[in-house]
C-alpha cells in the first residue's frame, strides 16, 4: 500500500526547514523529484520510493524525531545560520542531524525555545491558526503604565494587524516592572 505525502510536508519532516519556506523553495524551482524540477507544493511523493533533493542535496527519511529544550542565553540568534555571523541557537547544540528553533526570541531575550526535526510538531507550534499560547517573563526598565496594559490587553496593531488580546499578570503585586504576558 502506497504511503504518499505533500512535497512540501515531506520536506519540512524529514529536513531542517518549514513548510513555508518549503513552499518557497518550490516555488523557485530549487526542488527535484527523481531528478525532476516539481514546482508545486501540493504535489505527491511516496517517503519509500521517490528520491526528493533540495538544491541538488537529497532529502532523507528520517526516522527518529529530536525534541530538543534549550535555555537561550542572550546574544544568540534563534535561527540556523546568520549572515551576521552571530552565534545561533544551533551553534550550541552539537548534532550530527538538522534540528530548527521552534519560533524566536530576540538577540537580547533569554529563556526557553524549543528545537527540534519534526517539520509537522513545528508548524503546528508556530502557525497562528493554533493559537497556540506563549507566556513571558517580562522585566521592564519602568513601571507599566495601566493604559499601556489595556492596550495590550485589548490587541495591538503590528504590520498593519490586530494582535489577539494579551493576558497579563505581575509577578509580585508590589512591583509593576516584573510581569508575565500570555499572547498567542
Amino acid at each position: 500500500m502506497e504511503s504518499r505525502i505533500r512535497l512540501n510536508k515531506f520536506i519540512a519532516n524529514n529536513g531542517s526547514i518549514s513548510r513555508r519556506t518549503a513552499d518557497e523553495y518550490i516555488q523557485q524551482k530549487r526542488v527535484t523529484v527523481n531528478n525532476i524540477t516539481v514546482d508545486f507544493p501540493m504535489f505527491e511523493v511516496d517517503p519509500g520510493k521517490d528520491k526528493v533533493r533540495v538544491d541538488g542535496e537529497l532529502i532523507k527519511v528520517l526516522t527518529k524525531h529530536i525534541y530538543i529544550a534549550l535555555n537561550k542565553p542572550a546574544g544568540v540568534v534563534s535561527t540556523v545560520s546568520d549572515d551576521k555571523k552571530r552565534v545561533t541557537v544551533t551553534d550550541l547544540v552539537k548534532l550530527n542531524q538538522k534540528i530548527y528553533p521552534v519560533g524566536r526570541l530576540d538577540y537580547d531575550t533569554t529563556g526557553l525555545i524549543l528545537m527540534t526535526n519534526d517539520g509537522e510538531l513545528a508548524d503546528e507550534l508556530m502557525h497562528p491558526r493554533n493559537k497556540v499560547e506563549k507566556t513571558y517573563l517580562v522585566k521592564l526598565s519602568k513601571p507599566l503604565e495601566e493604559k499601556h496594559r489595556h492596550l495590550l490587553e485589548k490587541g495591538i496593531v503590528l504590520d498593519k494587524k490586530r494582535t489577539l488580546p494579551a493576558t497579563i499578570r505581575f509577578a509580585n503585586r508590589h512591583d509593576f516592572k516584573k510581569l508575565y504576558i500570555t499572547i498567542s
